[in-house]
């Protein structure tokens, strides 16, 4: 997140920050949002409201506080706008000397006759000698500029030429180009931003942002001197879990920050607060983050994130292996691993961490884990201990309350009137609880002296004392009306109230939106938000939400039990969710989507009318063509909807959510059906984080329609009276049936395959009139159903013994003399990008039509449709090339379709001279994604080759034929696995295991050729294979199933009984020992 601080003088300034807010704004914020990044303008002359009773003296002061402390919010970022008017001093400026003391903590030493404006530069980076600062500075000169201001220009135009590096300060004196200059500079710091994250990446994002969480968590800590004596016992131990389990609020959080922050610093550390964003919400995120840093920890440069890995189970064996890994190496440090809240966890599949409770074993990884129930360590998990963390000792509950109220002086004894009043609270039913604590001192620092200054008598204090709740759920809505109250500002109940009501929490600048500018008061939320800071927390994309669940928790019940409150925060939600206009900016389309579902899910809950009207055109948006629906947003819809499913949230009970979810099936399913298919759609990678909950979504769809049985498909398909929703319903069905074929489960796609098989045949073969030819929906419904044909085909082929008559039929209709009228609607596919889309689904169908015929054992003619794709691919990748490289050897690579007479080794050559070039030029851009997404499609159609080849030798009978079939084979199978073993490539474990497996099974089949011979080449390369194979499924055997092993030492065995190999060369050895390798795991 990037935030400006807009400095300037308001009164002849007032057009520049118009352009900033007309012109610059949405600009800027649209093309953040491209990149992934959320920016934010903060503007204090916006919405400044002070109160008429204030006096000049504590207005500066107010006003004066809130702008140092927000522009120490923003840094390193300010956009300062300089004319002729200077300003008028400040008149009490030892107010802002205390308040700059208070925020930065060190004493101002410089002028203080100046403007405000010039005090927010010198806070800004005027007074540092060499600032961390990125300040965008206009100037505009006119012929009546002040003495003063033209100083103050001049004293900015010395410190940029003071500083090493330019790039801190920039400055634009040209009137004519302000729009331009702030938009340029603003879109590079966007773009420098970008990349860092890109470099980075989103595990290593969070790492970042939990630092800051860590760090306010330990601000709230007490002294637990039991629980960290028992740490320092499980560091010195050889123990490897730390469990430390109780009540909501009991100050666990703030417990593990210490002790995180508290450990030495030479161990590796790192630390995991589970729900507090985005990607530290579900179990399979906290589990991809454990993994990566055990990798980062064993080596730095090839850690990566193993998102390929589809099952939590799959994921749990690999970080046992990683462990097994970095204890393997005796220098190795400790690490140790903190995972906070882990009971926050969305869980489907997996323990909830418990599987760590299982190892053991001594290991150098140390896990220290919190939750509210205990852990149930059992007698025979020796290397794991919890502790439980209890309620406060009065000695405890005496210190917060001393540190917390009287910080000045805490060393100082308590006595007299002061003893009394903390005995007072000690005695609240709660008071155990510091979160509880932390609130009555929120509410007691406001009233220990009245507004003239005075101590406030007993008889006050004692009546405020026995109004204030004496238990959590109780105290926090009584402290925010407090508060409210004390800093009036009228506002606050809605606001916390529509934070509340939020899933993961509001911006200001939608808070601002769905409350209406004219109520909106930008510098009173400021002073409130920071008032009670220690009680909201804003995550990494700008939204605002509460510091703890049971803030949240008890704010939610007040909402419940004020229903003129909850019926004026659902009335704005609703009116906002259903006016905004989506299509002029993307985080209004985010917001109301993100949390529109959820608003229509809890009227219906409170019987509110509408609820389901709201869910309706919602899902319309979702299924309109015009809006840009990012995956990472639907992302988050599918895994919030199946969240909610599984277990609620602190409005609404699991069995409501369900009751809606059946309400929409039952009366609204064409509706549902589009959410749906947006949520499941494929793009270019599977994205399990997105289709996996989706999928689930999709399951129950399906199972409270009662759709399991293909009769009863196709009657509910023919009862749905719209084309366009049946098209809707069979496309559901196709994506349904892609995640089932990705996840490995292609037999129970069977019957919605099948539907939808029919149903897109006839939709492509119909006739229709010519004028709907040329309609834009049309286009995109051919191309779609153009795309799931192939995709079902795809899956076909892996059940072919089922399903070869449906495959036949995808075939017979592709092979006419217009497959599908696609040639005939080519010249109406006006974008450039569908055109490609659809070019490129064509020649998938070659390769899948291989296929088909290749499962059928035809492998001449599976071969003719192969290579005829193979040439398309390459064509494809070659036209990413930089024009650096060489392709003179383009020429000689054959592509004729007949199997006998086809050549390898140019082939071979080609690419691994192709391969050597590239080394040179690839970078980590987008140009270079793409290639390698058409390198790995290129190495996908060697393999086709390969096994035609491969099976096509067993079927001839003259040797030489057998021979080159056999050598073909083998260099076609050599040409893929060299190409997914690069190490520009990641994730491609599963592909290095098939291609080298296939690899190794065509020197087995050369090996049976009598008086067969291996170069030494050969020798050195099956030796490279083998033990390559071995070392891949010992470092990921999370990522194979039994068979995959079995496979391999099966293939050993029979090299070793060939006889071929003397039983005296190293090969021989070097295989004896990976098939020992392989027993062995």
């Amino acid at each position: 997140m990037i935030r400006f601080f807009i400095s300037s003088t308001f009164q002849d300034m007032r057009e520049e920050r118009e352009c900033i807010h007309r012109d610059v704004w949405p600009e800027i914020r649209e093309y953040a949002r491209e990149k992934g990044i959320y920016i934010e303008f903060c503007d204090l002359r916006w919405g400044i409201n002070i109160n008429n009773k204030l006096t000049e003296k504590v207005a500066e002061a107010k006003i004066a506080e809130v702008c140092l402390e927000e522009i120490q919010h923003c840094k390193p970022y300010i956009i300062t706008m300089l004319g002729d008017y200077y300003g008028s001093k400040i008149k009490h400026p030892q107010q802002i000397q205390d308040v700059w003391k208070n925020v930065r903590g060190q004493n101002y030493d410089g002028d203080t006759e100046i403007s405000l404006t010039h005090w927010e530069l010198e806070f800004a980076f005027l007074h540092d000698k060499n600032p961390e600062i990125k300040a965008l500075c206009y100037f505009r000169d006119g012929k009546n500029t002040c003495s003063k201001m033209n100083q103050l220009k001049q004293e900015i135009r010395n410190k940029c030429n003071l500083l090493s590096d330019k790039d801190k300060i920039k400055i634009c004196s040209n009137d004519k180009k302000f729009k331009e200059f702030l938009i340029n500079e603003i879109k590079a710091i966007i773009n420098k931003e970008a990349v860092q994250q890109v470099n980075g990446n989103w595990v290593e994002h969070e790492f970042e942002q939990v630092k800051v969480y860590t760090e306010q968590k330990t601000r709230e800590f007490v002294e637990r001197t039991e629980s960290q004596l028992k740490f320092q016992e499980f560091l010195n131990s050889k123990k490897n879990f730390f469990g430390v389990y109780g009540k909501s609020g009991i100050g666990k959080s703030s417990l593990l920050s210490h002790l995180y922050r508290d450990v030495e610093c030479d161990l590796n550390k790192c630390f995991i607060a589970c729900g507090i964003n985005s990607r530290s919400l579900t179990y399979r995120d906290v589990l991809l983050q454990v993994n990566y840093f055990i990798d980062w920890c064993i080596d730095s440069n090839g850690a990566k994130i193993n998102e390929d890995i589809v099952s939590n189970f799959a994921l749990e064996q690999k970080i046992q292996r990683s462990i097994e890994q970095y204890n393997g190496k005796q220098e190795n440090e400790t690490i140790l691993i903190f995972i906070d809240a882990v009971d926050k966890l969305s869980m489907v599949e997996g323990d909830g961490l418990v599987f760590l409770l299982k190892l053991n074993e001594e290991s150098k990884v140390k896990f220290v884990i919190s939750q509210i129930d205990s852990f149930k360590i059992k007698p025979k998990e020796s290397k794991a201990q919890e502790v439980e963390l209890k309620t406060l000792t009065d000695e405890e509950q005496f210190n917060i309350l001393r540190n917390g109220m009287f910080s000045a002086n805490k060393d100082d004894p308590i006595e007299g009137k002061n003893r009394i009043l903390l005995n007072k609270i000690l005695s609240k039913k709660e008071a155990k609880n510091p979160l509880y604590l932390r609130a009555v001192i929120a509410v007691l620092k406001m009233h220990m002296q009245e507004k003239n200054g005075n101590r406030p008598s007993k008889v006050k204090l004692n009546i405020r004392l026995m109004k204030m709740p004496g238990t959590v759920k109780g105290i926090y809505p009584y402290v925010f009306k407090e508060a409210g109250e004390y800093m009036e500002y009228s506002l606050y109940q809605k606001v916390v109230g529509l934070i509340a009501l939020s899933v993961n929490g509001l911006r200001e600048m939608e808070l601002e939106e769905v409350l209406g500018s004219k109520a909106w008061e930008k510098l009173e939320f400021i002073r409130f938000r920071r008032y009670l800071s220690d009680f909201f927390r804003m995550q990494s994309d700008g939204r605002w939400t509460f510091e703890h669940d049971l803030i949240k928790a008890s704010v939610c019940r007040m909402i419940q039990r004020n229903r003129g409150l909850k019926s004026e925060l659902v009335k704005l939600l609703k009116g906002y969710m259903v006016t905004t206009d989506v299509n002029s900016d993307g985080t209004r389309l985010d917001t109301v989507l993100r949390e529109g579902f959820h608003l229509s899910m809890f009227m219906e809950a409170n019987k509110y009318r509408g609820g389901y009207n709201l869910a309706i055109h919602l899902c319309k948006l979702c299924s309109t063509a015009n809006i840009d629906m990012s995956m990472p947003l639907r992302g988050t819809i599918a895994q919030s909807m199946d969240t909610l499913l599984q277990q609620g949230d602190y409005l609404l009970k699991n069995n409501y959510v369900e009751f809606w979810y059946m309400g929409m099936v039952k009366n609204y399913s064409n509706s549902l059906v589009g959410l749906l298919n947006c949520l499941i759609e494929l793009e270019r990678d599977e994205e399990y984080e997105r289709r996996l909950p989706a999928m689930r979504l999709v399951e129950r769809f399906l199972n409270i329609k009662g759709l399991k049985e293909e009769t009863d498909i196709q009657e509910y398909l023919d009862s749905i009276k719209s084309g366009s929703d049946q098209f809707k319903f069979c496309s559901l069905c196709a994506e349904y049936s892609s995640v089932l074929e990705s996840i490995d489960e292609p037999m129970k796609a069977i019957t919605y395959i099948s539907v939808a098989l029919e149903y897109f045949l006839d939709y492509m073969e119909s006739d229709l009139p010519a004028s709907d030819i040329e309609d834009e929906k049309l286009r995109k419904k051919v191309k779609v159903a153009f795309t799931h044909l192939n995709s079902m085909l795809y899956t076909n082929n892996k059940i072919m013994n089922l399903a070869k008559a449906r495959s036949k039929q995808i075939i017979d209709a592709y092979q006419k003399e217009d497959p599908f009228r696609v040639k005939t609607l080519e010249q109406y596919f006006l974008e450039e990008t569908d055109q490609e889309d659809i070019e490129r689904v064509d020649k998938l169908y070659n390769s899948n039509m291989g296929q088909f015929y290749n499962a059928l054992e035809k492998y001449e003619i599976a071969f003719s449709f192969h290579i005829m794709s193979v040439k398309w691919k390459i064509e494809m990748f070659m036209k990413k090339l930089p024009s650096s490289i060489s392709l003179s050897k383009w020429g000689d690579l054959s592509f004729n379709n007949a199997i006998k007479s086809w050549a390898v080794n140019p082939h071979v050559e080609f690419w691994g001279n192709m391969k050597e070039q590239l080394e040179n030029y690839l970078t980590v851009d987008k140009d270079s994604d793409e290639l390698l997404t058409d390198w790995k499609l290129v190495a996908t159609g060697y393999t086709t080759l390969g096994s035609d080849l491969y099976h096509f030798s067993n079927q001839l009978e003259d040797f030489k034929e057998i021979e080159l079939a056999i050598r073909n084979s083998l260099g076609a199978w050599k040409i893929a696995n060299n190409m997914v073993n690069w190490t520009q490539l990641s994730g491609m474990e599963r592909e290095q295991m098939q291609y080298g497996s296939r690899f190794l099974g065509s020197y087995l089949n050369l090996l049976k050729l009598p008086n067969c011979e291996l170069t030494d080449e050969e020798v050195h390369e099956l030796k490279s294979i083998v033990q390559k194979l071995t070392d891949l499924y010992d470092r990921r055997r999370e990522l194979f199933s039994l068979e995959t092993k079995d496979d391999l030492e099966k293939k050993m065995d029979e090299l070793l009984d060939k006889k071929v190999i003397d039983k005296e060369l190293p090969l021989y050895q070097d295989i004896e020992t990976c098939i020992h390798r392989l027993n062995n795991i």
